[in-house]
């Protein structure tokens, strides 16, 4: 049973909403896996077929004017899914295996705000959060509480143009702080630009986009995967890319799929 409470109410022309909800996500048939994949000389990879899934508690407090809007909230996160890692040979320390398992049940507190106007042509959104986790590990040097806060930003613009063009230009940037049981240790920020346009009755669509136009994302993360190892992910940056997406609607067929039922060994296995 996942119970939902909502209540709203106006105070003059500011609307406050209080909501509890619980969320559920369950691991991936990937996640599920039992067999052992071969990365590299140092590391092996593996799933957990005893998996649970991830049950999040969540309590939100939000107040709205016009296109203004505030929220702060809570959530209890039990059974999140991580990356840890073993040895995969006890006579060679230097292979581990890397698996995923579910991590003790923690906090996470949050708070943002997010503008919405409509300037003409232009709609812009800035938006501004702030997360901190009550998250403890065990690492090589013992434990470590992963409660650095986190900060990001999100500048997002769509330009309504002539002749039925769509542009978007979007900005994000990302602070140090932890996240689950890593830690982001430099800052990172990017920006993407799109363009698109339909035809034929909106049948057709054209999209064009510019993603890490600037070549400025970059990001050091280091995971803390047992109390013997950490891992330590660090990308200067990765390139600007360039993609070209053309969508077509084809009428829809009304007949229908009379299989015969094939996949049934796996669901059963499921």
């Amino acid at each position: 049973m996942f119970p939902t409470f909502s209540l709203s109410f106006p105070i003059r022309r500011v609307n406050i909403q209080l909501a509890y909800r619980t969320d559920i996500a369950r691991p991936s048939y990937w996640n599920l896996r039992s067999n052992v994949l071969y990365a590299n000389k140092y590391t092996y990879e593996t799933g957990n077929p005893l998996l649970k899934p991830t049950l999040t508690q969540n309590v939100t407090l939000g107040a709205t004017y016009r296109w203004m809007q505030l929220t702060a909230g809570y959530n209890r996160i039990k059974n999140q899914v991580i990356n840890v890692t073993s040895l995969y040979d006890e006579e060679n320390p230097t292979i581990m295996l890397m698996s995923l398992a579910n991590a003790p049940a923690y906090d996470k507190v949050f708070a943002g705000l997010t503008l919405s106007p409509t300037i003409g042509l232009w709609h812009p959104q800035w938006r501004l959060q702030v997360t901190r986790q009550g998250y403890n590990v065990q690492t090589p040097q013992g434990l470590l509480e992963l409660h650095r806060p986190m900060g990001t930003f999100v500048w997002n613009n769509n330009f309504q143009l002539p002749w039925g063009i769509l542009l978007d230009a979007d900005f994000s940037y990302r602070t140090k702080g932890d996240m689950q049981n890593g830690r982001f240790l430099e800052p990172s920020w990017r920006a993407d630009l799109s363009l698109q346009k339909s035809f034929l009755d909106d049948n057709l669509n054209i999209r064009f986009d510019a993603l890490n136009m600037l070549d400025s994302y970059k990001w050091d993360f280091i995971m803390y995967v047992s109390d013997m190892q950490t891992m330590r992910m660090d990308e200067k940056s990765t390139h600007c890319s360039f993609k070209l997406t053309l969508r077509y609607k084809f009428n829809a067929t009304k007949s229908k799929y009379k299989g015969t039922g094939a996949g049934e060994s796996q669901k059963s296995r499921m």
